[in-house]
């Protein structure tokens, strides 16, 4: 098994843009990029995920890890992750949906009077936004409060 930090991962030839709306967050990234020795690898975008400044399909792999319930708006911003990605690409990621459960209805409603979570959505709601972007073959799979999903753009 090849973990991140070994040479493989530096001697693949792979392009990674790393977007995100906070410069810390991009600063953060860029160092763990260069810890393992990928930062040549590593574009940092300042970018707002309902207006990516990127080609339609300009990439192979969209990832999402605990986004989507933070965006204002996630349906927007499942249209738009759905446009970077190339025909049999992947739009993976993980999100706080709203039907994960009541135990978890007070994490989304503290998230959200503090202004950390937008308004998210349902499991229903993702499944039907993935399937208007063109992205099918959708696994969803509740573990807590977390939802991971997975789909190829058709």
């Amino acid at each position: 098994m090849v973990g991140f930090d070994d040479a493989a991962w530096r001697t693949q030839g792979l392009d990674y843009v790393a977007a995100d709306i906070a410069e810390a967050m991009l600063e953060r990234t860029m160092d763990a990029a260069d810890r393992r020795g990928l930062a040549d690898q590593v574009r940092p975008v300042v970018a707002d995920v309902q207006a990516l400044d990127l080609a339609d399909e300009e990439f192979d792999l969209v990832v999402s890890f605990t986004g989507l319930h933070c965006f204002p708006d996630p349906h927007g911003a499942v249209l738009e992750l759905a446009r970077v990605l190339r025909p049999g690409g992947v739009l993976t990621g993980s999100a706080i949906l709203n039907d994960t459960g009541l135990r978890f209805t007070g994490l989304r409603l503290g998230g959200r009077a503090a202004g950390l979570l937008g308004p998210s959505c349902t499991t229903a709601e993702l499944l039907a936004w993935l399937a208007e972007a063109g992205v099918s073959r959708v696994r969803a799979e509740a573990s807590g409060a977390i939802v991971y999903f997975r789909g190829v753009k058709a």
